[in-house]
């Protein structure tokens, strides 16, 4: 972060405030392996990279939603998901996370949510969650008329690796469904499981009754909205 411009005016001042405190609440670690190697720190060079981030989150959303940096300073609950997100985004080296955390940074003062904690709860999401768990509920959004006609995991794999050109393990695909399912952001609870996975156990249909559809929730609506822009 040695070459960031040095502040020249108060805005500026108060972002690297902000940049600071974000970047002061990562343990210490490093920089005495780099003395006694010679060798580049990766963990700075990933601090570096996110302080470049935070400036440029500060800066929009001082542009579009005419924010001010002081204000954002104020913002107790900015203030935690800038800490809690900065922790993630230093233990983490893939671009599709750290996109995720720069919009949902400023996905914290832009959208409108029901309570304060559901951020925490979609930043512990974007924590937990891989990339191919974000982009698999992405594509369930983008055909949920497709996924809704499915009656079995095993039509869902097929329209999914039909998709994404790949194949998945099977059990790492269920596994990832569930994933997305243990945290409401899915529904598939009436869906036939993989015939290798099945219990055996065979449920009873009434006309009253029939299977639900597969569908993401308005929770998992609201996430990939919180993460992309």
């Amino acid at each position: 972060m040695s070459d960031l411009a040095p502040p020249n005016d108060k805005k500026l001042e108060v972002t690297m405030a902000l940049i600071k405190g974000a970047l002061g609440s990562i343990p210490f670690v490093g920089s005495v392996a780099t003395e006694l190697t010679g060798l580049i720190d990766p963990f700075e060079a990933r601090k570096d990279k996110w302080a470049r981030t935070i400036a440029k989150v500060v800066e929009e959303i001082r542009e579009s939603q005419k924010i001010l940096p002081e204000t954002l300073a104020a913002n107790e609950s900015f203030i935690s998901f800038l800490y809690q997100s900065t922790h993630i985004a230093i233990l983490n080296h893939q671009q599709e996370k750290t996109e995720a955390l720069r919009n949902a940074l400023i996905s914290t003062v832009s959208l409108r949510l029901p309570s304060e904690e559901i951020i925490f709860q979609y930043l512990r999401y974007i924590d937990e969650l891989t990339v191919s768990h974000i982009n698999i509920l992405s594509f369930i959004n983008e055909h949920a008329e497709t996924y809704a006609k499915h009656h079995s995991l095993e039509e869902v794999l097929i329209t999914t690796e039909q998709h994404f050109s790949t194949t998945f393990e099977r059990s790492h695909f269920r596994a990832i469904m569930y994933d997305l399912a243990n945290r409401s952001l899915v529904q598939f609870t009436d869906l036939d499981d993989f015939d290798e996975f099945a219990s055996g156990v065979a449920s009873i249909i009434t006309e009253q009754s029939s299977k639900k559809p597969m569908n993401i929730t308005q929770l998992g609506k609201g996430f990939l909205d919180f993460i992309r822009r």
